[in-house]
């Protein structure tokens, strides 16, 4: 009985061996998976992740970390990070790795690292086992290099608003100067015999109020959305004609030019995009003191999906302009920094050339960017939208004032137009009527509706503006017959009215022949 119980308690106990046999195994399967899901989540953390034992040295590390410093998980096992990130023998200053050692505490900071590509948030903290005694330490870098990318563009962009701002504002009062020189230059010319000096005198002062709204345009470029007259453009003859009056004064500098066999006509603002080179082609010479060579190319690109995205702009057709010199090259901090407005490495300058061309290819939906390395030169790259327009000739027209009757309404709300606008349109034989603002002039044209043969409608004005102003002399009258003015080009918005059926538009400072025909292409095809 008793070898028959202790049999029974033997076969009881390995059935109880076989269980925790069976358990064990149970056990170490759960292990082998609870390990394989920690190195699968450890892998596919994004960031670069490190593990360091107790003495600085790295005992493991994720994919990330691995394929960002292209090589395999092992090479690293063993290695001192500053080593494998930095590639030098001691830690960086204010290592956050050192200074958590000396701590005992978790430690951020941001580092830079060409070797990497990039800027990176590198944060390390401690490992402790269950009783609190140190195993080690962690250590992960996240690429921040995008973020701050987006930062320093959002930043960009509000410096840009704010000189765009101010810009336009200078720029208004300034084309309104040079509307009442322009309007009294024009009325003392109807005056004098063209032979006589006098007259030859007032048509250098015309030349200097052009040039003058060159700067305003300039100026304007800096705002939102900015001033420009677009059209096809032939960039090949552009930078061949900018490209030779830069020269011309420039004798030390060598030109080489490689234009793409029929290039495609770009969408631009002749006079604004050949600026933009001409600062460009400036820049350069100023990076070649002793002289050096110009190469100037264009070529047809496609922007796909990517590279539209990354470049902020719409995908399809664009022309580009690649602009090297063999100047002394920059950095990369000032490469960051080459446009901001008013940045500038010279002592004397006010440093808004190269943030007029940035904002001014941004206006014109394209993109502006730069390559540089010190001691080797500078590459500017400018690429601008395909035009999808028609190319048209330009017209001459005659160079007598037209005169004409009837009744105007000019509207604007400075005294300065008013005033030289009322002596020039009575030059020409019309009746005149002032209203110094879109109220007033909704006012008068509804109390003289019957009277008035047409309105010229400054576009900016603080109580009611152009466009409000024009959607109600429309309600009065529907035929109501109305040329908008402005100191700006053709923006969207004069674009919007235009289509909304106004008669036309022209753009201070304007001459009194320039305004007379205008009258006349409205009146002679509207009676």
């Amino acid at each position: 009985m008793a070898y028959m119980l202790n049999y029974e308690e033997l076969e009881q106990r390995v059935e109880e061996l076989e269980q925790e046999v069976a358990d064990q195994g149970q056990a170490l399967e759960a292990l082998t998976r609870a390990k394989e899901d920690w190195e699968n989540t450890f892998d596919a953390v994004g960031d670069i992740v490190m593990v360091l034992n107790d003495g600085g040295r790295i005992s493991r590390v994720n994919r990330a970390a691995a394929e960002a410093l292209n090589t395999k998980k092992e090479k690293l096992v063993g290695r001192k990070c500053h080593e494998v990130i930095h590639g030098q023998e001691h830690p960086i200053e204010d290592c956050p790795l050192v200074l958590t050692k000396k701590t005992l505490k978790p430690h951020t900071k941001e580092i830079s690292e060409s070797n990497m590509g990039g800027s990176f948030m590198c944060s390390t903290s401690l490992i402790l086992n269950q009783e609190g005694k140190l195993r080690g330490y962690s250590l992960t870098l996240r690429d921040v290099t995008e973020e701050k990318r987006l930062v320093r563009q959002a930043q960009h962009d509000q410096k840009m608003e704010a000189v765009g701002a101010l810009a336009g504002a200078i720029a208004h009062e300034f084309n309104n100067l040079l509307m009442g020189i322009q309007g009294n230059a024009s009325l003392i010319m109807t005056d004098l015999d063209h032979g006589s000096p006098v007259y030859e005198k007032m048509k250098r002062v015309e030349e200097y109020i052009k040039r003058g709204h060159e700067i305003s345009k300039q100026l304007l470029g800096f705002t939102s959305g900015g001033d420009y007259e677009a059209k096809p453009t032939d960039l090949n003859e552009l930078a061949k004609k900018s490209s030779e009056l830069f020269g011309s004064t420039r004798e030390e500098i060598k030109i080489h030019a490689r234009f793409q066999q029929d290039a495609w006509m770009a969408e631009a603002d002749e006079g604004q995009i050949e600026q933009v080179l001409l600062n460009i082609y400036y820049n350069a010479w100023q990076a070649m003191a002793e002289g050096g060579e110009l190469n100037i190319e264009t070529e047809n690109v496609e922007f796909d999906d990517d590279y539209a995205e990354f470049f902020g702009v719409r995908r399809g057709h664009y022309v580009r302009i690649s602009i090297t010199d063999t100047g002394i090259g920059m950095d990369q901090a000032t490469q960051a920094m080459i446009f901001e407005p008013f940045f500038t490495t010279k002592r004397v300058g006010a440093g808004l050339g190269l943030a007029f061309a940035y904002r001014m290819v941004q206006n014109h939906g394209g993109v502006i960017n730069v390559y540089s390395e010190k001691g080797h030169g500078t590459t500017f790259n400018i690429y601008l939208p395909v035009s999808d327009k028609e190319v048209t000739e330009e017209t001459d027209r005659s160079a007598e004032i037209l005169t004409g009757t009837g009744t105007i309404l000019m509207v604007d709300d400075e005294s300065i137009i008013l005033e030289v606008g009322e002596e020039m349109l009575k030059q020409m034989g019309y009746k005149v009527l002032l209203a110094r603002g879109g109220r007033e002039a909704v006012d008068l044209y509804e109390k003289n509706k019957g009277e008035m043969d047409l309105v010229i409608l400054d576009m900016i004005m603080p109580d009611m503006d152009g466009g409000k102003t024009y959607e109600r002399m429309k309600e009065i009258d529907p035929d109501v017959k109305v040329l908008l003015a402005s100191g700006y080009s053709v923006t969207s918005q004069v674009t919007q009215i235009l289509e909304q059926g106004c008669n036309g538009f022209i753009q201070k400072p304007f001459s009194m022949k320039r305004l007379s025909h205008k009258i006349r292409e409205i009146l002679d095809v509207t009676h």
